[in-house]
């Protein structure tokens, strides 16, 4: 587990600093209809859990993986330069939705995310992350994505 946590750290850390952005800048193509709607929900199950998402202007699965990365690896910087210890854990594959979970060693506390993209309804996809107190899981993670984003969807494995 630790090799893996390795390598992915060290993807995510060669991603932001040799790949070009992969969001297209929507000022400058002047189509505003692709831009970020940033939201925030409070889920009824858990009132300690909190998930906030992006909608993402791209649809290739190789575009929302290379996002997923870029976002994930903001966040690595950001602690990495404030000196807070985390953890990045398994990714998980959905045939609707990606995630990844990370864990961060916050002064308050331990804070467990799923960072991720996920389809949405009218086929479009979002960048989200489901942020918790209390350790989160693949059941609780695929619940949470299903009540948030809609849709009669299966949640079974696909290989990497």
């Amino acid at each position: 587990m630790k090799k893996f946590t390795l390598w992915c750290s060290a993807f995510l850390l060669t991603a932001v600093l040799f790949l070009p952005p992969a969001m297209p800048d929507v000022k400058a193509a002047g189509k505003t209809g692709n831009a970020f709607i940033c939201a925030s929900l409070s889920l009824p199950e858990s009132p300690r859990t909190r998930l906030i998402y992006k909608e993402l202007p791209v649809g290739e699965k190789m575009l929302l993986d290379e996002a997923l990365c870029d976002f994930v690896s903001e966040d690595v910087v950001y602690l990495m330069d404030a000196g807070i210890s985390y953890t990045i854990g398994e990714w998980v594959e959905k045939s609707t939705h990606t995630y990844l979970f990370f864990e961060k060693e916050l002064p308050e506390g331990t804070l467990y995310t799923a960072c991720g993209y996920a389809r949405i309804p009218n086929g479009g996809y979002v960048y989200f992350e489901l942020s918790s107190q209390e350790k989160l899981t693949e059941e609780t993670v695929n619940f949470q994505v299903k009540q948030a984003f809609g849709g009669t969807w299966s949640f079974e494995s696909t290989n990497c």
